[in-house]
This record gives C-alpha cells, structure tokens and sequence, in this order.
C-alpha cells in the first residue's frame, strides 16, 4: 500500500458520493474506479464563494495523519489504519440498498466509520486546543498530582532528575505553577482521535440507526465537518463548526 503524503480530511470515496452525475455521464466513467476525475460544487463560508473542485486533492493536508518521529521523519500508520476503514465502508455505501440488511461486522464498520469522522476532522483539532487551554490547570494537576507520579513519568522517559528529590520537586512546582508551557503534540492528537473514537462506536452501536434517500430530483450537503449531533429542534449544535460544504444535484445517499 502506497502512503500519500497528501492525505485527505475526508475520505476520498464519501466526497466522490457526492459527484455531479452530468459529467460523469459526460465523461463516460465510474466514481468509484476513477475518483480522481469525480468533481463536487464547493461552498467556502468565509470566502463566500462557490466553485467546481476534483475532489482528488480536495481536503487535503500534507502528512496530517503521519505520526512525527523523534528523527524528524514521519510514520504513516495511522493514515494506513484509516485507509484500510475507508476502503471496507466505500464498499458498504456502494452496495447499500432500500430493504437491505448489514451484517454485524458491517455496522460495526459503519459505527467506526462515522465517529472517526467526527475526530479526524481539522474542527476537532481546533476545539481540542481551546479546550487545553481553557482546562489547563486541570489538566496539569491529573498529569500530574503527587511528586511520585511526576517521578514515575520522568523514570519512564528516561530523565535523570527522576533520582533526585529536590529536581523532581522543582519541576513539579514548576509545572503547576504555569512556569512551563504546556502543548499538544500532533501525536497526542492522533492518539486521543482513535482513543475517542472507538468510545464513540461503541455508543453508536447501542442506537437505532435511519438511513435516508434523497428523492428523485433531490439532492444531500455535507460540509468539513460531516458528523453532528442533533437536537429535537433539528438545528446545528453550538460546536459545529465546518466552513466548507459539498453539494451537488444527484448525491442520493446519506448517512
């Protein structure tokens, strides 16, 4: 399997769902053979304006699954892991029928699916960072609550104040004294998105699920950030936050 160092936030396959079926008839090709040439309209909220893009190279970011190395070079596994996801669930949605049953292993794909999608989007990255910022004294003192977990934790990584009382002592005032910074790491970010999203499939698998088919002349949206939860009110949640949405006339699926 080849490792893309452009790697999409959003799977190619689901953007290819929403393909505008006139030039694939046009161009004589299939969607799911040939995504690269598949083209949806694209709305940017903050540029106002709306424009026909290959979703080839849409949502793309270099390395944005790569975990970074100690040596400055990148490992590509997390992005291996989703594409293996994404090449089981391209199959289910292409094969979904009105009536049709999914076997168990199917909706527990499904279920994975659709909270990784939630995390692996560039609005959780965000949310995250507000929200270590706004919890960080929290965050410090569950690190880090006792001179003895410090101590254990400087073992672990192999620091040598780990065996003297007084460094473990100042570097334990220091850290919850705000006297050193403290940052998310990209591949802390990467761990908590598979942490959080197995959490998230498992509660999905406990819910009745509907699937919807837009009617004849109908069409779905999705956006950059495709998973909500919705209240009784059907109206976005206050932490929705996408920017750019996909639509075109014929994408007859939704999940």
């Amino acid at each position: 399997m080849s490792d893309p160092k452009n790697q999409h936030l959003l799977p190619r396959f689901y953007l290819s769902l929403f393909c505008d079926e006139k030039i694939h008839q046009q161009e004589n090709h299939d969607e799911y053979k040939n995504r690269s040439r598949c083209r949806v309209w694209v709305h940017d909220k903050q540029q106002g304006r709306i424009r026909e893009r290959g979703v080839n190279n849409l949502s793309t970011v270099r390395h944005y699954y790569s975990l970074d190395e100690p040596d400055g070079g990148r490992d590509p596994s997390p992005e291996r892991v989703l594409a293996r996801l994404e090449g089981r669930v391209s199959q289910i949605m292409k094969d979904l029928r009105y009536g049709s049953r999914l076997r168990r292993d199917e909706v527990v794909d499904l279920a994975t699916f659709m909270a990784v999608m939630k995390f692996r989007v560039s609005s959780y990255w965000t949310f995250s960072a507000g929200h270590v910022a706004q919890n960080e004294a929290r965050i410090r003192t569950a690190a880090f609550p006792s001179l003895e977990a410090l101590r254990q934790d400087l073992r672990r990584h192999g620091h040598p104040e780990a065996e003297d009382p007084e460094a473990v002592e100042r570097v334990f005032r220091d850290i919850h004294s705000g006297a050193y910074e403290m940052t998310v790491t990209k591949n802390h970010m990467l761990l908590h998105m598979f942490s959080h999203s197995q959490k998230i499939a498992k509660l999905l698998l406990q819910q009745n699920w509907t699937f919807a088919w837009a009617l004849k002349g109908g069409s779905f949206a999705t956006s950059d950030d495709p998973v909500l939860v919705m209240g009784p009110d059907l109206r976005a949640p206050s932490s929705y936050m996408g920017e750019v949405g996909f639509a075109t006339p014929g994408a007859r699926k939704v999940l």
